[in-house]
């Protein structure tokens, strides 16, 4: 059964967790071009509940988690060609991982989020986010805008979503169903826009709680577009004369962190706004 995947250059890194009663943990490598199988690293009982990949400065590093009544996890690395690997003993309980930055392993930790130092393989924090009241389903880092996103949930009536900053601090919240177990990130490049383009445009009030104003000196807009943190379009006008002004109720919108996108023959351009 596998987990995590992740690849470099020419190879696929597997996550192999044999289930829930595995014992041993393992990384299967496999051929990009025609998927053959490679090899298999075998981590022993140190790689138990491994689950997540990312590669590191060449090097594919595991996340293994805390087995049921575990007080400890661990993070194992492999080099490119599985020739060397290392198992590092975490003492907390450990689960997903959240995100890596600046040298910094995110995971869920002790059942709210904690931080780990890539180079020495030791806690930093076990708490940079508490625990919250209901259980993390899922929790990542987006490393662009440097915040978390923290889904959860009581399995059964209700989950929320909760955005925190780097030190932990609550800065706004996201619509979250029941049980969501799973996030992702679409990181996108702008097309052709003039590299000051981007810094024409201004949302005011910002944060809003029924309508705001779009200030842009963008020529030719043809469609303005508000996207939610899930992806999704909530608002949505290709058939107006777009003036320098453009104004957009927002009353109707749930709380939390919104993506505005502006359009014209050159490309795409975005700013975000949050809906109090």
């Amino acid at each position: 059964e596998a987990a995590g995947l992740t690849s470099i250059d020419n190879f696929i890194y597997a996550a192999v967790n044999g289930g829930w009663a595995g014992t041993v943990g393992k990384i299967a490598i496999i051929d990009i071009h025609d998927l053959s199988f490679i090899q298999e690293v075998n981590l022993d009982s140190l790689g138990k509940g491994i689950k997540d990949l990312f590669v590191h400065e060449n090097q594919v590093l595991s996340v293994n988690v805390t087995p049921w009544g575990g007080t400890t996890g661990h993070i194992s690395v492999i080099d490119q060609y599985g020739s060397i690997s290392n198992s590092y003993m975490i003492p907390a309980t450990i689960g997903s991982l959240v995100g890596v930055k600046n040298n910094m392993i995110y995971t869920v930790m002790n059942n709210g989020v904690g931080s780990i130092d890539m180079e020495t393989m030791t806690i930093v924090d076990e708490s940079v986010i508490d625990q919250p009241p209901l259980t993390i389903s899922c929790a990542k880092l987006d490393t662009l805008n440097n915040e978390f996103y923290v889904s959860t949930t009581n399995y059964s009536s209700m989950g929320e979503g909760t955005i925190f900053d780097l030190n932990g601090f609550q800065i706004g919240s996201y619509t979250a169903e029941i049980s969501p177990d799973a996030m992702a990130f679409d990181y996108r490049d702008n097309s052709n826009i003039n590299e000051a383009e981007l810094y024409l445009t201004n949302i005011y009030p910002n944060p809003a709680s029924s309508k705001i104003n779009v200030q842009t000196q963008i020529d030719d807009v043809k469609s303005v577009i508000v996207v939610d943190n899930l992806g999704r379009i909530i608002y949505e006008n290709s058939g107006s004369n777009f003036k320098n002004l453009i104004s957009i109720d927002i009353s109707s919108f749930n709380s939390g962190i919104y993506t505005l996108r502006l359009t014209n023959n050159v490309g795409v351009s975005s700013s975000k706004f949050i809906k109090q």
